[in-house]
């Protein structure tokens, strides 16, 4: 009896969902970076760092990315770069792509708030580049 009790009771119970990878419900909005420090987080922190782009920290661009969209309440929870490969042509001109590709890994409550910022084309976020390792 106490078998077919259990039996029972297993039958009955909710199937266990799936696990689901820890980035399958985000989405990762695409960027492509204009050039001549034109973009908002190159302007906002060009205007706190007295306008002087020779100081702009290329290299921890990512960290200046997330402060700017925290301050718009949208948290990133990842940031990658596909950098630009040499013998791409590219344009010259200041509203032109410099030619890398950004990232940005948010959740879907915040795609409104992309979009509104003029950031629409996304992707699911199993499709993304992997992260490269640190050198």
């Amino acid at each position: 009896m106490k078998a077919f009790s259990l039996l029972a009771l297993f039958l009955l119970l909710p199937p266990i969902a799936e696990a689901k990878s820890p980035s399958a419900d985000r989405v990762w909005v695409i960027i492509r970076p204009k050039q001549c420090l034109g973009n908002p987080w190159e302007k906002e922190w060009l205007a706190k760092h007295q306008n002087d782009g020779v100081k702009y920290p290329l290299k921890r661009e990512d960290t200046v990315i997330k402060s700017f969209f925290v301050k718009k309440h949208i948290p990133i929870l990842d940031v990658r770069l596909l950098r630009y490969v040499k013998g791409d042509p590219i344009c010259q001109a200041c509203d032109c792509p410099r030619g890398d590709t950004l990232y940005i890994l948010i959740n879907p409550e915040d795609v409104p708030k992309m979009v509104a910022l003029g950031y629409a084309e996304r992707m699911p976020a199993d499709a993304v580049p992997p992260k490269k390792p640190k050198k």
